[in-house]
């Protein structure tokens, strides 16, 4: 990035000029203690703000819709984030190691406009509440072992290893996004997929290869 790594930055304030900031554009800025975004950007970048040690408090703008994956992660002095309901993506490990993130007690945290980011249950039959609209990368992870997830008909994105565990998966007959939610050759060969004929998860499972079930919950 343009000022990655760059340690005399204290401080930086974002133009209204600005849509996006890039991909680890200011990653590992160790000094970088506040941050003040425009009224126009919409797209926060993967890495963007990783590894900033310094930074305490977030506010995000209403105009965000895009937080790509890991763009604030190891940021282990943010306690608190202003984040609007106008975001529909957070890519995986957005926030990891973020105090603000880790304190969340919540058995399924959602942030933005529906978008479940952690899976904090230790119960392996989960059914995921309506109204989830996309879930992130990593959210079941290894310690879920074969799990059972039912998917509620809300959902319309799975991202990139949403599920890191075999597993059981339940789908309805909505349109969604699922192309790499699982990791291939890892989890796929002992995971099923239950999902109606003709169903976009029925035909993602058919066409990787994972075991396919036609069925609905």
């Amino acid at each position: 990035g343009v000022f990655e790594e760059n340690n005399s930055i204290k401080s930086v304030d974002i133009p209204d000029s600005v849509k996006e900031v890039g991909r680890v554009a200011f990653q590992e800025c160790k000094n970088l203690q506040k941050v003040s975004f425009g009224k126009n950007v919409n797209k926060i970048g993967t890495l963007a703000f990783a590894y900033c040690p310094l930074l305490e408090k977030i506010e995000l703008p209403d105009s965000l819709k895009i937080i790509g994956s890991s763009a604030f992660a190891d940021d282990s002095n943010i306690k608190d984030v202003s984040l609007p309901d106008t975001v529909s993506y957070i890519g995986g490990g957005a926030f990891y190691f973020v105090p603000w993130f880790q304190n969340k007690k919540d058995e399924f945290v959602i942030l933005g406009d529906g978008i479940l980011v952690s899976y904090r249950g230790t119960d392996k039959n989960i059914t995921i509440p309506d109204g989830v609209k996309m879930i992130s990368g990593g959210v079941f992870s290894y310690n879920l072992e074969n799990a059972t997830i039912r998917v509620p008909s809300t959902v319309k994105c799975m991202d990139e290893n949403a599920v890191g565990c075999s597993a059981t998966i339940y789908f309805h007959d909505q349109n969604i996004d699922i192309s790499d939610f699982m990791i291939p050759d890892v989890y796929m060969p002992s995971s099923t997929v239950v999902a109606p004929k003709g169903s976009d998860a029925a035909k993602y499972a058919q066409k990787v290869g994972v075991k396919y079930v036609e069925g609905n919950d």
